[in-house]
């Protein structure tokens, strides 16, 4: 119910928002199920690339990245890669350049840990863990997302 009463409350501008990040969550975790990460972080540059072309910040970042947590928060099977890549879309089209970063991590078990994130002026925007100084940040080509 407090959910609803938030959706509510929004403004109509972060209504259509809320369901734009909505719906690049569940498009890109869709296209990371049946495709490969290369081709899906291609993409996502081109994305992020057409809807950039220097267009006015129209919401404050704190903003989108708050309704964009929101929205990972009720798509079922969201990961930190998926809210990553909508981010950098979402993002784009409302003005700012982010980075995506990807990192892995060793478990003391010996496995690998992985974990996304965007940056933005050098700061994180979303995906903040705790632990994120012990990713060691993996190089993303130069037709990667996030460039």
């Amino acid at each position: 119910m407090k959910r609803i009463v938030k959706y509510v409350r929004l403004s109509r501008k972060e209504k259509k928002l809320f369901g734009r990040a909505i719906l690049l969550l569940i498009s890109w975790r869709i296209r990371l199920a049946y495709q490969s990460f290369e081709r899906a972080a291609r993409h996502n540059s081109q994305a992020s690339a057409q809807f950039f072309a220097s267009r006015p910040q129209s919401s404050p970042s704190q903003r989108i990245a708050a309704l964009l947590d929101a929205a990972a928060r009720i798509i079922p099977f969201s990961t930190c890669l998926s809210k990553a890549l909508a981010g950098n879309v979402l993002f784009s089209s409302h003005g700012y350049k982010t980075k995506l970063h990807i990192g892995v991590s060793k478990e003391n078990d010996g496995s690998l840990k992985a974990h996304a994130w965007l940056t933005l002026d050098d700061k994180i925007i979303t995906g903040f863990v705790e632990d994120i100084c012990c990713y060691k940040e993996m190089p993303l080509s130069q037709n990667g997302c996030g460039q």
